[in-house]
């Protein structure tokens, strides 16, 4: 099959999806159809990535030339699960594979029952629950775990769960669907903040961070992010909470609200890095992104965050400089050693 057969798939995956997204609210029926379809094919790029013949009913029998002309079998959608399972299993632990299954459930009551008031019968808002959960663990895997075989498509997937989170109905069955992941939290007798961007009270801190002083806070309903910041006044020995919103902007400073009197940057990461201190390595990391030094700091096992423009980065963007060894968080786009990190200019023609 030509290598350019998991982009067709992938395409056809979005297109379905689109369709099942703009037709929702006029043609639930077909919604229902073009969202199951988007679903399983999505599944089967992903396996045809790894290898052509996991697409198949019968991966003994089926010659690649029958796959270029269509003459074969793909593999049934209880089938798809069983091997995502046993080919990904860090990826489709039992909550992705139960949010996948009622989607083919109901598809095919849909598809094998159909009457006109199809949806009625099944109920419209256990179908929006259904596909926003499946959803939910869909572009969650597509946007990590499998973000470099999806590359290409990211700004299609991204493009496409703006949309499903537009629709007011949606948003709220995405928060009743999502109240089981915020449930912990609030035995462990963690607030649950109020979220700015869709007023859902869904905002709930990030799993087991490096420390309190700095904190993201993620949305479950649309995914937006604020930073919580719990910082001690010097002066005057008050505990702080600062709230920066997703929809605003980074203060300009920090002042003490029961003082008054401005809180110096530099007081936040010496509270941060004391903070972190048996915790990790704390290596000096310097940010491209606004171009400070040493206010990269990990905030888990995996990410790190600066703590002047508070942007987050994951373990892949922490580089070296091949000029001037210096650390720092950014992406790269021509080698260090000629061009330099942005702290150096790199080699001169003098030194060729």
């Amino acid at each position: 099959m030509k290598r350019d057969a998991f982009h067709g798939i992938v395409r056809n995956a979005i297109a379905n999806f689109q369709k099942s997204v703009s037709c929702y609210d006029t043609d639930i029926n077909q919604s229902v159809m073009n969202f199951a379809t988007g679903l399983e094919l999505t599944l089967k790029a992903r396996l045809h990535h790894e290898h052509w013949t996991l697409l198949l009913e019968d991966m003994d029998r089926t010659k690649q030339a029958q796959l270029e002309s269509f003459g074969f079998i793909s593999v049934s959608m209880n089938k798809l699960l069983t091997r995502m399972q046993l080919i990904f299993p860090s990826d489709f632990k039992s909550e992705v594979v139960k949010s996948f299954g009622p989607i083919t459930k109901i598809r095919n009551q849909t598809m094998h029952c159909y009457s006109p008031d199809m949806a009625d019968d099944i109920r419209r808002e256990d179908i929006a629950r259904a596909q926003l959960l499946a959803w939910h663990h869909l572009y969650d895997l597509i946007d990590n775990q499998w973000s470099v075989v999806f590359k290409k498509h990211l700004d299609d997937f991204f493009s496409l769960d703006n949309e499903f989170r537009k629709n007011p109905a949606r948003l709220k069955n995405v928060f009743e669907a999502t109240e089981a992941i915020r449930e912990p939290f609030r035995k462990r007798r963690i607030k649950i903040w109020k979220c700015g961007v869709c007023s859902y009270k869904s905002k709930r801190p990030e799993d087991n961070p490096y420390s309190q002083v700095v904190m993201s806070y993620y949305c479950d309903v649309c995914r937006s992010m604020d930073i919580h910041v719990n910082l001690r006044c010097d002066s005057c020995k008050h505990d702080n909470h600062f709230v920066i919103e997703s929809l605003g902007f980074l203060p300009p400073e920090f002042k003490c609200g029961k003082c008054l009197r401005r809180i110096p940057h530099e007081h936040l990461i010496q509270q941060y890095v004391d903070s972190i201190a048996q915790k990790c390595d704390q290596r000096s990391i310097s940010c491209r992104s606004c171009g400070k030094q040493g206010t990269v700091f990990p905030i888990s096992d995996e990410q790190y965050r600066c703590l002047d423009c508070f942007q987050i980065f994951n373990e892949g963007d922490i580089h070296i400089c091949e000029h001037c060894a210096e650390v720092f968080a950014g992406s790269i786009d021509e080698p260090t050693g000629f061009y330099g990190c942005g702290w150096c200019d790199g080699h001169s023609e003098s030194d060729f």
